[in-house]
């Protein structure tokens, strides 16, 4: 019995490129799997998991917009929210057996309309609120960074296959900066939430416009 159960915990909380992961990225894996079995048992499909996770992201764009004490402290609850459902439906597929290439297509596809309409709302608070237009100048550049983010994460995961993770540590142990960004997406997703909880969105153009040229 105790077996058992232990396996069922652990089945939606971690995949075999989590062993080299980084302990952000376990942390939500086991957020998202313990979403997953709170649902298990009920008619939530994965697919409405990853359309309540957009639904947050969203959600947040105005606050993110207005950008002054409390609404930034607001878009970060909400983006936290987000990013554990970006996990759960993964994790509630496996549980339920339900994968599928509609799920798949509608988690990556989810996810970039969000962070587009993310740094958008960034771009809108510097011209509306704080008058800088010159700041989408970074907004381009920071959304450039984090598609680097994506793409690296992409090519490491297809093009290595199985051998993906001991790539990933041999990178690390050459360049362990950079490599630890450009494989790591969910390190550069939490950038956003602990710079909206500070309030300070300047910050978070100018590390991911840096990041864009590194």
């Amino acid at each position: 019995m105790g077996g058992s159960m232990q396996e069922a915990l652990a089945k939606p909380y971690h995949k075999p490129s989590d062993i080299h992961g980084s302990y952000l990225r376990r942390f939500y894996r086991v957020m998202g799997g313990r979403v997953a079995l709170l649902l298990q048992k009920t008619a939530v499909t994965p697919n409405h998991v990853t359309l309540a996770s957009l639904f947050f992201g969203l959600a947040a764009l105005p606050f993110v917009v207005l950008g002054v004490f409390p609404y930034h402290l607001i878009a970060a609850g909400l983006l936290f929210l987000s990013m554990i459902l970006d996990k759960a439906d993964g994790s509630l597929a496996r549980l339920k057996g339900t994968s599928s290439a509609l799920g798949t297509w509608l988690d990556s596809t989810t996810d970039y309309i969000g962070i587009f309409l993310f740094f958008a709302a960034i771009g809108m608070y510097f011209q509306l609120v704080r008058n800088e237009p010159w700041y989408w100048l970074l907004v381009f550049l920071g959304f450039s960074g984090y598609n680097i983010s994506k793409l690296m994460y992409i090519y490491f995961k297809r093009y290595f296959g199985k051998d993906a993770d001991v790539v990933v540590e041999e990178e690390k142990e050459k360049h362990p900066l950079r490599s630890s960004f450009h494989v790591n997406e969910i390190f550069v997703n939490n950038t956003f939430f602990v710079f909206l909880l500070i309030g300070r969105l300047d910050w978070l153009l100018w590390f991911m416009a840096g990041y864009a040229v590194a």
